[in-house]
C-alpha cells in the first residue's frame, strides 16, 4: 500500500495553552549597530563566564562582545576589529554568531568564539568537495568560511579583552545559512568525568540557495560522516591528535574507531538540518536537549544522545520527507525501525506561517516556581510563541505534550511580535549563573530577564513541598519551619519520618501561622524524649478543595478528633478512594498519640488518636488535619507525582515500594489506609532512592517488646522534589478557627 502524502497540519491537534504565564524586565540596551534601516544591535547569545562573578556576555553579530554587570553594558571585546578585513557579515545568519567559555575560565581565562570570514583568506580544515548548485541548478562557489578562535584573556575578572588568540578549526560553507551555530561545554561534567572540558559544536547542514527549495539537503550532508556538516561536533580543544593538530579528538567519541578512514572522528551526532541551539539540563538526568530547525512542516526538540542519526534530509520530525519537495510529507514506512533513525521527543508543526524553532533551557532557577523542571523554548520566526514542555516527559520514542506559554506585558496579553514591534520575533535565550531566564531579540537589541506572571487569574499557590531535618535534644523542643509561601489558612502533614534513631517515634505540629509552623518529634512516653535527628517531608496546603493545573484532586481540612472514631464527609469530590494523610497539629494532650485511619473510600473516612498501650487509650481532643489526595500519576506546575494504595502487605518487615517513575529527589509521604493490627503504631521510611522507597510499621513498646504488626494497606503520594503546587481552588476554608494550642493534661474541656 502506497502511504498517501502529507501536503498540510501534519499534526492536527493545535499546541494548548498553559494556564501560566510570563513576563518581561528590561535589563539593558545594547548600543545601536546597524543602519537606519535596521539600527538594533544584532544579538545572538547570552549566557555567563561560570566565575561566580554574577556577570552576563552578550554578543552583536556585527562583532562585538559586550559584558554586562549591575544592569549597564560595556564592550568585552571587539573581534571584528582585531580579526580585521577577513571578518565578513553578509546575513543575518553571519558575523560574530557565538561564544562560550571554558569550564575553567576563573583561572585558565580561556573562551572560544565562532564567527564568519571571507573565503580565499586560508585554507579549511574542512573543504567543500562537491558540486555547488543555485536553485536554478547552475553550479557556483562556496560561500564562505566558519571559524572558531581560542581566546586567552590576560585577567579573567577584567571587563575588557587584553590577551591573544589562535584558531582552532575553519569549515567552509557552501551556502549563506544553516552554518556553524552553538558552541558549549557540558555544565554537568565536573574534573574527571570523560566528558569533562570536551567543547559540543552545533554545525547545520550548509544550506541551499534560497526558497523555494528544490532539493531539502542538496549536497546531502545529513547523512554524509565524512563531513562535519549536519552534526553535532564534540572535540577537545586543548589537544592536539586533530588533522591540524590544533585540537583533540576524543577517543569516547562514538565513530573515533569504526574502521572507516572516511568517517571524521569529531562527530558526536548527526542527521540534522540546523540544530542551531543546545542546551543540558543542569538538574534531574541532565539531558542534553537539541532544538532543530525544520524545513516546511516540523519543528523539532530532540534528546542529545552519541552516535544518534536524527534522520535529515530522509526524515523531517517523524515523517518522511521529500528531498525533491519542500511541501510533501509521507508517513513512516512499516518497516522503519531498520533505518535506525532517532526521532525527537517533541514537536510541533506551522500553524503559524514562517515557523523556526529557538532552543531554550530547562528552568532551574527560583524566581518562576511553577516552571521548575521545564524546557522553555521558543519560535524565532513569524510564530513567535513561546512554550513549555516538562524536562521528564521528554522520553526517547514518545512524543512530549508542549504547552504555549501567554506573554504579558504591563498587564496586558501579548505576543513578542508587539514586544520587539516586529513581524520576526528573533528571540534568542540565556541563563545566569543563578538559572534565572534571559531573551535578546535581534530586532530591538535589548536584554530582558523572564519573570513570573503571577496575576494571572486562572491559577494560584495553593500549596508546597518541602524537607525538613528536626532533632529531639529533649521533650520540650520544638522546630520552626519557615513556609515559602504565604497562606490563609494552612494544612500542615508531615512523614513518615526517616528510621535513622531506631527509637519509635510520632510526629507532631503547633502554632501553624500563614508562613510558618512548629515541628517536633514526639517520642512515646515510655522513652526519654531524646531523639537523633530525622528527616521529615511536609506537604502545606490552603484548606479547602483544589484541582492541580494537570487536573487532579486535593481536598484538604481540619477537625476536633479524640480517641473515638469520628466520620470525616468528603462530599462528591472523589471518583475513586483517596490517599488520605493527616497530622496531629496541637498538643492539648501530653502523652505521645498517631491517627489511625480506616473505612477510607471515594465518600468520606473514619479517623481517631491513638495512645500507647500502658496508657487508657482515653485522649483530648486534638486539632487534627487532614489531606485527601486524587490516586494516580500527574505533573503539576513542573512537579511531577503520584499518588497510590500499596496492596494490603505492609508489615513490621521492609516492604519495597516501586515508584512508577524516577523522582530527582523525591519526597515520600504516606500513612496506614487500615488498622488490621491495633496496636499503636506508625509508618516509617527506611531509606530511598530515584526509584523507591522501603517502608515498614514500626510499633511502640510500652507494654512489651514484641513489635510483630500484620498487614496493613498504605496509602502514599510521592513528589519529584521541594516546590510549589499551582491550581484552581474551588472552595476555600478561610473562617475555620484554628484550635486552642496548649492545654495541660488537667484541663477539661466543656
Amino acid at each position: 500500500m502506497v502511504n498517501e502524502p502529507i501536503t498540510s497540519n501534519p499534526i492536527a491537534e493545535p499546541v494548548p495553552i498553559s494556564p501560566f504565564a510570563i513576563t518581561f524586565e528590561e535589563i539593558v540596551k545594547i548600543p545601536d549597530s546597524g543602519n537606519t534601516r535596521k539600527p538594533s544591535a544584532l544579538l545572538n547569545f547570552i549566557t555567563h563566564a561560570g566565575d561566580s562573578s554574577g556577570r552576563l556576555f552578550v554578543n552583536d553579530q556585527r562583532g562585538k562582545l559586550y559584558v554586562i554587570e549591575n544592569q549597564v553594558a560595556s564592550v568585552y571585546l571587539d573581534l571584528k576589529d582585531i580579526v580585521g578585513d577577513q571578518f565578513f557579515q553578509d546575513t543575518s545568519q553571519q558575523g560574530f554568531t557565538y561564544f562560550t567559555f571554558h569550564p575553567e575560565f576563573k583561572t585558565n581565562g580561556i573562551f572560544y568564539t565562532v564567527h564568519t570570514e571571507e573565503k580565499g583568506t586560508k585554507q579549511p580544515d574542512f573543504p567543500v568537495t562537491k558540486e555547488i548548485r543555485n536553485s536554478s541548478d547552475e553550479i557556483i562557489e562556496s560561500s564562505h568560511h566558519d571559524v572558531l578562535l581560542e581566546w586567552t584573556v590576560d585577567d579573567s575578572s577584567g571587563n575588557l579583552f587584553s590577551g591573544e588568540y589562535r584558531e582552532v578549526l575553519r569549515i567552509e560553507q557552501p551556502y549563506k545559512d544553516h552554518n556553524l551555530g552553538q558552541i558549549s561545554f557540558n555544565p554537568n561534567a565536573t574534573l574527571g568525568d570523560e566528558d569533562y572540558g570536551l567543547l559540543y559544536i552545533s554545525a547545520s547542514d550548509g544550506g541551499s540557495d534560497g526558497f523555494p527549495v528544490s532539493d531539502t539537503d542538496p549536497l546531502d550532508n545529513g547523512q554524509d560522516l565524512s563531513t562535519p556538516l549536519g552534526s553535532i561536533l564534540r572535540i577537545d580543544p586543548l589537544g592536539n591528535n586533530s588533522v591540524n593538530g590544533q585540537y583533540g579528538i576524543p577517543e569516547i567519541n562514538p565513530f573515533v574507531n569504526d574502521n572507516d578512514p572516511q568517517t571524521l572522528g569529531e562527530i558526536y551526532a548527526y542527521g540534522l538540518r540546523n540544530p542551531q541551539r543546545f542546551s543540558w539540563d543542569e538538574g534531574g538526568d541532565g539531558k542534553l536537549l537539541i532544538a532543530e530547525i525544520g524545513q516546511y512542516f516540523i519543528e523539532e526538540i530532540n534528546l542529545g544522545k552519541p552516535g544518534a542519526n536524527y534522520g535529515w534530509g530522509e526524515r523531517e520530525g517523524t515523517w518522511v520527507v521529500d528531498e525533491k519537495n519542500e511541501n510533501v510529507l509521507f508517513p513512516l514506512p512499516e518497516d522503519d525501525q531498520v533505518y535506525k533513525f532517532t526521532y525527537p521527543v517533541a514537536q510541533y508543526d506551522h500553524d503559524v506561517q514562517s515557523a523556526a524553532v529557538t532552543g531554550g533551557y530547562v528552568y532551574r532557577g527560583q524566581t518562576i516556581p511553577y516552571l521548575f523542571g521545564e524546557y522553555v523554548f521558543a519560535d524565532f520566526s513569524r510564530d513567535a510563541r513561546f512554550f513549555q514542555v516538562g524536562v521528564d516527559d521528554l522520553i526517547e520514542g514518545q512524543q512530549a505534550p508542549i504547552e504555549e506559554l501567554p506573554l504579558f506585558q504591563n498587564e496586558q496579553p501579548t505576543t513578542f511580535l508587539d514586544i520587539v514591534n516586529s513581524n520576526r520575533s528573533d528571540v534568542r535565550f540565556g541563563v545566569d549563573e543563578t538559572g534565572e531566564l534571559y531573551v535578546t531579540s535581534k530586532q530591538d537589541g535589548i536584554v530582558r530577564k523572564v519573570l513570573p506572571y503571577f496575576e494571572n487569574p486562572q491559577v494560584d499557590v495553593i500549596a508546597e513541598v518541602g524537607v525538613a531535618q528536626v532533632s529531639q535534644p529533649n521533650g520540650n523542643a520544638w522546630t520552626t519551619i519557615e513556609l515559602t509561601h504565604e497562606y490563609i489558612n494552612p494544612v500542615v502533614v508531615v512523614g513518615p519520618p526517616s528510621s535513622n534513631g531506631g527509637q519509635p517515634t510520632t510526629i507532631r505540629t503547633r502554632n501553624i501561622t500563614a508562613n510558618s509552623f512548629e515541628i517536633q518529634l514526639d517520642e512515646w512516653n515510655y522513652l526519654d524524649g531524646f531523639h537523633v535527628p530525622e528527616s521529615l517531608p511536609y506537604l502545606v496546603i490552603e484548606a479547602g478543595t483544589h484541582t492541580l493545573t494537570d487536573g487532579t484532586t486535593i481536598k484538604a481540612g481540619q477537625q476536633q478528633i479524640n480517641h473515638q472514631w469520628e466520620s470525616v464527609d468528603l462530599g462528591d469530590d472523589f471518583t475513586t478512594t483517596p490517599v488520605i494523610l493527616s497530622q496531629v497539629a496541637s498538643r492539648n494532650g501530653s502523652s505521645a498519640v498517631v491517627t489511625r485511619h480506616r473505612n477510607i473510600d471515594a465518600n468520606g473516612f473514619s479517623i481517631r488518636l491513638q495512645e500507647e498501650e500502658a496508657a487508657d487509650d482515653w485522649h483530648f481532643d486534638e486539632l487534627v488535619n487532614y489531606v485527601a489526595f486524587e490516586t494516580g500519576q500527574g505533573n503539576a506546575s513542573g512537579l511531577a507525582f503520584e499518588a497510590g494504595l500499596t496492596p494490603n502487605e505492609v508489615t513490621h518487615r521492609n516492604y519495597r515500594l516501586n515508584f512508577s517513575r524516577d523522582y530527582y529527589a523525591p519526597l515520600v509521604f504516606g500513612a496506614m489506609a487500615t488498622q488490621n493490627g491495633s496496636d499503636p503504631s506508625a509508618l516509617r521510611l527506611r531509606k530511598q532512592d530515584s526509584q523507591g522507597a522501603t517502608l515498614f510499621i514500626q510499633e511502640e513498646r510500652s507494654s512489651d517488646a514484641e513489635i510483630n504488626h500484620i498487614e496493613e494497606r498504605i496509602g502514599y503520594t510521592v513528589f519529584d522534589r521541594p516546590g510549589l503546587l499551582y491550581g484552581l481552588s474551588e472552595e476555600i476554608n478561610e473562617n475555620q478557627t484554628m484550635f486552642p494550642d496548649v492545654i495541660s493534661d488537667s484541663t477539661v474541656l466543656v
